[in-house]
């Protein structure tokens, strides 16, 4: 994230950006989130995009200059390099890397522990050399290798786009709804249930409020309903599901409808997006809405098979 002719852009792997034109982002402890606009001016083939932050808290942050990807003789013939990653709590997990090839383009690194791997969403975190970014990951062969942008091309293309064309872009409104960064606890969730039958009783879909996983094999589409643990509505602006993408089929399209009767007889569409291929879904902070209920309908997956949903949280 950095500045540029006045406004904030977010460097990332188009990958991770997705087809969709708005995405949830979030910053280093104390944690802020807010919705941004992708953009992806770049030639077919380039995993790199650029999100261009809505007007709101995350522009505070928003602080390191694009000239700080402007490499430096050491940061051009570093052998060890660091890779920072961040936490969903917002907390750094940095791992030491060693570089084994540079070309044009790219370098590649691989783990200096043996005892460590790179986990699932390691794409558009950035290695360092000290203070200098070298590159950001767009790949991984292997549980111990990353292939990086190299800082130098991602400097070349995003400062083009942001001195030729970024101005164009700058959103003048506030985000419709802000959430203190200390409210992380989300919002309580008496119980759950399902239209679809788990595969074996211990695998229920009570399980997203505790360590386990919800696994049905029964397909899609099918509804996970949410009832919140307040006899009072109470003012919803996001919803959150983590899934299993290690052996299960990942969900991809959800439609998130809200009621706010005791006994719910019908829902109301509030939103819809689509969960990452390595099992994210954020609504993002939206304007808030009166909810005693919660219904998630499931309408397809990336991949054949049973799905594991870990996790939901509402805020």
């Amino acid at each position: 994230m950095f500045l540029s002719e006045g406004s904030c852009f977010v460097a990332l792997p188009e990958h991770v950006a997705g087809p969709l034109p708005k995405i949830t982002i979030s910053t280093a402890a104390p944690v802020v989130s807010d919705q941004a606009t992708v953009l992806k001016p770049f030639w077919d083939g380039m995993d790199l995009a650029i999100a261009v932050p809505d007007q709101g808290v995350i522009n505070s942050r928003c602080v390191a200059r694009v000239e700080q990807l402007k490499p430096s003789d050491q940061t051009r013939t570093a052998r060890e390099i660091n890779l920072i990653r961040i936490t969903r709590a917002g907390q750094e997990m940095r791992t030491k890397m060693q570089v084994t090839k540079r070309d044009y383009l790219t370098l590649e690194a691989e783990i200096a522990n043996d005892g460590l791997s790179i986990g699932q969403g390691t794409s558009g975190a950035f290695a360092f050399v000290g203070s200098r970014p070298v590159g950001m990951a767009i790949e991984s062969d292997g549980v111990n290798q990353a292939r990086f942008i190299r800082a130098e091309e991602i400097l070349l293309n995003v400062s083009r786009f942001a001195e030729e064309q970024g101005r164009a872009y700058q959103l003048a409104a506030l985000s419709e709804t802000k959430v203190p960064a200390e409210h992380i606890s989300g919002i309580a969730i008496r119980s759950v249930t399902s239209t679809a039958p788990p595969t074996l009783p211990q695998f229920g879909p009570a399980n997203v409020l505790s360590d386990g996983l919800f696994v049905t094999g029964s397909g899609v589409p099918f509804d996970v309903v949410l009832r919140l643990d307040h006899e009072a509505v109470q003012r919803v602006n996001r919803v959150e599901v983590e899934a299993e993408a290690q052996g299960y089929a990942v969900p991809n399209q959800i439609v998130v409808s809200l009621s706010t009767e005791e006994t719910p007889r019908r829902f109301r569409f509030w939103t819809q997006g689509r969960m990452t291929p390595d099992g994210a879904f954020d609504t993002g902070m939206l304007a808030a809405r009166n909810a005693r209920w919660i219904r998630l309908r499931f309408l397809g997956t990336w991949t054949e098979g049973e799905i594991a949903v870990r996790s939901v949280r509402v805020e």
